[in-house]
């Protein structure tokens, strides 16, 4: 017999066409395929043809269901059964529902004759769809009985509860089930799972939280702390956090309670309430007094630490960071320093004793001000922000920071600018860990910019491009470059440099009017290197228009 799959395919279309041969024929070829499981659901597929009987009809499917027993591989039987029971659900339409119940019925009986393990997760993934909601019940009993996948397969038939069979099946007939669970921090996080979907539908299961929280109480340590992260990552109504307050005083060991806290506290934020989340925060930090582990309790600042950050809170950040003391273990000492590091709060270092005040930006009195020449960087490179603009970004800011300028960024894919200048700042090491960054952010001297055609628009700014090959009639030096400023009117000079190999593009050289070539003999130099000469050149035409 040729290719089998294809032959399933061509059996199928010859039932579709209008004149096609009769079903009897294709079914007698189905039989023929040696191959089971195309030729199970060859038969469920004809058995569909109403030019055959009911009864035989009813013959040949159930016959299909029988077949798959002999798919000897349990993933394949899996999936034909998935298959056997999407064609089941709507076999021979409305008519036959009751056929069709029944059918789904034996198909749940194969089901249970996969052996517990993968093979029973991906078959109960790939049949809920397809099974009915009068199986889910079956279903879900199945899944908590699949032991190493308990988790996994559970959620995905309350999943397809919820987005099916919620009117069909009550909660509470999901709930009891889920009482069978034997693991408590499984049964914790699958009552809050189900109190998750119970909200999205609007259905009231205060039971259903009140128990995944009794679950998580009765759990020890490191348990009752996975248990209580997935409940905080769970609920997202301020009835729910208020309830956690509650929740919060039963818990009588320090660490649990301090690290809960600051959990609670995090996913507060992250459904927009600050206040709450602040809250949580700072009960998290009073808890932490009490912990009579110095390790543990310094573990636990600097998570509430990096949680306050999260939420803006960064002054308060600041000073935990600060009267953070060093340990005996050289594990937590390190942790303390690369925090340190990473929000620039490193103790005994000069530069920033210098340049911190209190509410966090830097001030120096012998930097240079901003005089209205602007560093732009034209993006060139097509797609996503790549680690190239990150780097430029990074070795830029020095630049502007030390030699008076403000910077641009043209054509950047960037969205939310204070969260990618921030996260950006903490992760890079170029510039002092990021603080020349901070300092142009905080003085609103970095300008992101959607197009040049933004500049060209402005009648108080120009754009200057930078090329080794100037238009003979455009070419300016730059002292003429920065002459075109005019402090009465407050006008900007974009010094445009092209981010990438080919340099600023043919197209916008054109539309620019002036360009300044900086070798003064047409030799193209490296990004990095042009950068610095462009904000050098320019500091010191400044200095010579004084």
């Amino acid at each position: 017999m040729s290719h089998e799959p294809s032959f399933y395919r061509s059996l199928i279309r010859e039932k579709n066409k209008k004149n096609g041969k009769h079903p009897s024929i294709l079914i007698a070829d189905a039989k023929k395929m040696n191959d089971k499981y195309y030729s199970s659901l060859s038969l469920m597929r004809l058995s569909d043809d109403k030019r055959i009987s009911i009864y035989d009809a009813v013959h040949y499917a159930y016959e299909s269901i029988r077949m798959s027993q002999r798919v000897e591989r349990f993933w394949r039987r899996g999936e034909l059964l998935s298959l056997l029971a999407k064609y089941a659900k709507n076999w021979r339409s409305s008519s036959s529902e009751q056929h069709q119940n029944k059918l789904l019925d034996a198909i749940l009986r194969e089901i249970k004759k996969i052996p517990k393990g993968n093979e029973l997760s991906q078959t109960i993934d790939s049949c809920c769809k397809h099974i009915g909601c009068s199986h889910m019940e079956d279903m879900l009993h199945l899944a908590i009985n699949n032991t190493d996948f308990l988790d996994v397969d559970t959620r995905t038939v309350i999943r397809h509860w919820a987005g099916k069979c919620h009117s069909h099946i009550s909660f509470e007939n999901i709930y009891s089930i889920l009482l069978t669970v034997d693991d408590g921090v499984i049964k914790s996080k699958l009552m809050m799972y189900l109190y998750l979907q119970c909200s999205r539908l609007s259905i009231s299961c205060d039971k259903v939280f009140s128990h995944s929280i009794d679950d998580a109480m009765g759990l020890e340590d490191d348990d009752k702390i996975l248990a209580f992260n997935y409940i905080a990552q769970h609920i997202g109504s301020i009835e729910d956090f208020m309830r956690m307050k509650q929740v919060l005083d039963k818990i009588s060991n320090s660490f649990i309670k301090a690290k809960v806290a600051s959990i609670l506290g995090g996913f507060a934020d992250k459904n927009g309430f600050k206040d709450i989340s602040l809250d949580f925060f700072m009960r998290g930090l009073e808890e932490s007094g009490s912990i009579h582990n110095k390790e543990e309790q310094i573990k636990i600042k600097i998570y509430i630490i990096n949680g306050l950050m999260k939420s803006n809170e960064k002054q308060k950040a600041y000073d935990l960071l600060n009267n953070l003391q060093k340990t005996d273990d050289e594990a937590v000492n390190e942790m303390i320093e690369k925090n340190q590091k990473r929000y620039n709060v490193i103790k005994n270092d000069s530069l920033l004793k210098t340049m911190h005040e209190k509410n966090g930006k830097i001030h120096r009195d012998d930097l240079p001000t901003s005089k209205g020449c602007v560093l732009a960087l034209y993006d060139t490179y097509e797609g996503a922000l790549k680690p190239i603009h990150l780097r430029m970004i990074a070795r830029s800011a020095p630049l502007c920071t030390a030699f008076g300028l403000d910077l641009a960024l043209i054509g950047f894919p960037i969205e939310d600018e204070s969260a990618f200048f921030e996260r950006l700042a903490a992760d890079t090491t170029i510039g002092k860990n990021g603080i020349y960054l901070r300092f142009l952010t905080d003085e609103k001297r970095i300008h992101v910019i959607s197009s040049l055609k933004e500049v060209m628009s402005s009648p108080l700014d120009i754009a200057v491009a930078t090329t080794a090959n100037p238009e003979e009639n455009k070419k300016i030096s730059m002292d003429d470059a920065v002459g075109l400023l005019d402090s009465n009117k407050k006008t900007r000079v974009f010094l445009l440099m092209g981010l990438g190999k080919k340099g600023l593009p043919d197209s916008l050289l054109k539309r620019v009017s002036h360009h300044v070539e900086l070798t003064d003999v047409n030799i193209s130099l490296e990004t990095s290197t042009a950068m610095g000469i462009i904000a050098f050149q320019l500091y010191i035409a400044l200095k010579k228009r004084k």
